[in-house]
Order: structure tokens, then C-alpha cells, then sequence
């Protein structure tokens, strides 16, 4: 009984001395893909900004409007994330679409151990951690609007339609602007004057080079029902809270595991 005691308490510090060196690993690696193929880009020159400056660069600037804050978030945000074919990709850890073992095992093995396509191909709820990954759809883009905006204290939603998310922002005038940060494209009216009139979006899609083909499907999607979301807490609240607390847990799982192993030890010595 003692033999087996032992085992199991020796096997209990093998599995936490692994996770914790897993997690020290993982602290001197990148999320960043290694590059990602231009024939992987929905958009040609999709991402031109590194992680570094994309964390300058969201930094609002002194006696900077709400209106011109919100313009170049945009802007910088599109620069900051390569849409890739996200369901066409076939090899998930890629482009790291696939949470890595080392950079928080518990979603990884939630890839491994659930059905559910959301943790084979993840969409960070954390910004930053998005940001540094630099790969993303309409969804992703707007998430990091969102967050960051609320920082700086701008309210924003989340703006649903099928097959398209984007952001609607609301100015200190009160003012309301679209941003489409997926596409890079803002545009200066509400959802529902969008709604109600989805071919005023084609202008502002094709001054940036977008084609008819691209600009139809998003028209068409833009005249259909949408969903409001008040930040990404709403937008994705399981999913939301679930991250947070994997993180915490990646780090407090092991942890415990040894004080366990500790404490039994200590019990047993000073017991017998």
C-alpha cells in the first residue's frame, strides 16, 4: 500500500513538473506564425504590421478625436491581421489556428477531447493574443476593435449579419460609424441606415480595390437581419470566460499539484 502510495504521489510530480515546463517553454516562444503563404490570403498584402508595431501603433494618440481614433484603429487593425481561408485550411496548427501545446495545454487538449470546431480553429477572446497571432476573420477583427475601443472609453457593438460581423462605434458627438476591419473600410452611418439602405457600403468597399463579387455578397448580407452585441463579453460569454480562466489555470493546475504532494508527504512523514 505504501509502494502504491508512493507511485502515485511520484506520478503526481512528474505530471506537474511537465506542465510547468511546458508553460516555461511556452514564455519564450511566439504566437506568431513562422509567414503565412500568399496563397493563404483571402486579400492580397493582407498584413503588414508586426506584432510590435501593431502595439504601438494602437496607442491612441494625444488630442486625438474620437472620430480620427477610430478611422486609424481600423486601419491599423486590418494591417495587423491576415485573413486566411480559415475554413479551407486543412492544417490547423499552421498557422496556429489550433491553440499550441505550449502556449496553454488546456485548450489544446480541448482540440483533442471535444467535437466542438471552436477549439480546432480558435478565435482568441484576448486582443492581444490575436494581435500577436496576426491571423483572423471579420470576427476576430472586430472583437479587437471592441476591446481596445473600450479601453479608450468609445462605446462600441458588436454587429452581427449572416456570414459577416462588423462594428458599429459611437462617437462623442454622438455620431455613429461602421468599421469593417476585416476589410479595412469605415463607413459614416448606423446599422439600421445600413440596413435599410445596404448599397450605400459599395463605394466605400470599392475605393479599396475590393471587387463586385466581393462587394455583392456583403451588400446582400448587409440588407438581411443583424444581432447586437455589447462587447465581447456578450459577443462570446462561455467562450469568453472559459479563456480567461484556462490561463489561470494552466499555471494554478500544476501549482496545486504540488502543494498536494507536498502536504501528503509532510503529512505522512510527521503522521508516522
Amino acid at each position: 500500500m505504501k509502494f502504491l502510495r508512493n507511485v502515485g504521489l511520484t506520478v503526481l510530480l512528474l505530471i506537474s513538473i511537465i506542465l510547468l515546463g511546458i508553460n516555461i517553454y511556452g514564455e519564450f516562444q511566439s504566437l506568431t506564425p513562422d509567414g503565412v503563404l500568399n496563397t493563404d490570403l483571402r486579400f492580397r498584402q493582407d498584413k503588414t504590421l508586426t506584432f510590435k508595431e501593431s502595439l504601438t501603433a494602437i496607442e491612441r494618440e494625444r488630442n486625438e478625436s474620437d472620430a480620427d481614433y477610430v478611422r486609424r484603429l481600423n486601419d491599423v487593425v486590418a494591417k495587423s491581421l491576415a485573413h486566411i481561408h480559415w475554413n479551407e485550411n486543412n492544417d490547423i496548427d499552421l498557422y496556429y489556428q489550433r491553440v499550441p501545446i505550449w502556449e496553454n495545454y488546456i485548450l489544446y487538449i480541448m482540440s483533442l477531447v471535444t467535437n466542438m470546431p471552436e477549439y480546432s480553429k480558435y478565435h482568441f477572446g484576448d486582443y492581444e493574443r490575436s494581435l500577436e497571432r496576426g491571423i483572423g476573420i471579420c470576427g476576430d477583427a472586430s472583437m479587437i476593435m471592441s476591446q481596445i475601443l473600450e479601453k479608450e472609453g468609445i462605446e462600441s457593438q458588436i454587429v452581427s449579419f449572416p456570414g459577416h460581423v462588423i462594428l458599429e462605434a459611437k462617437l462623442g458627438n454622438g455620431e455613429k460609424v461602421l468599421s469593417d476591419a476585416d476589410f479595412g473600410v469605415i463607413m459614416p452611418f448606423s446599422v439600421e441606415e445600413l440596413n435599410e439602405a445596404p448599397y450605400l457600403a459599395i463605394d466605400h468597399y470599392k475605393n479599396k480595390g475590393f471587387s463586385d463579387r466581393e462587394v455583392g455578397g456583403l451588400v446582400r448580407s448587409y440588407g438581411l437581419e443583424n444581432e447586437k452585441w455589447d462587447g465581447v463579453k456578450h459577443f462570446i460569454t462561455k467562450k469568453y470566460y472559459f479563456e480567461y480562466f484556462a490561463y489561470f489555470l494552466k499555471w494554478a493546475f500544476p501549482l496545486a499539484l504540488i502543494l498536494v504532494v507536498w502536504m501528503i508527504y509532510r503529512s505522512k512523514r510527521y503522521g508516522n
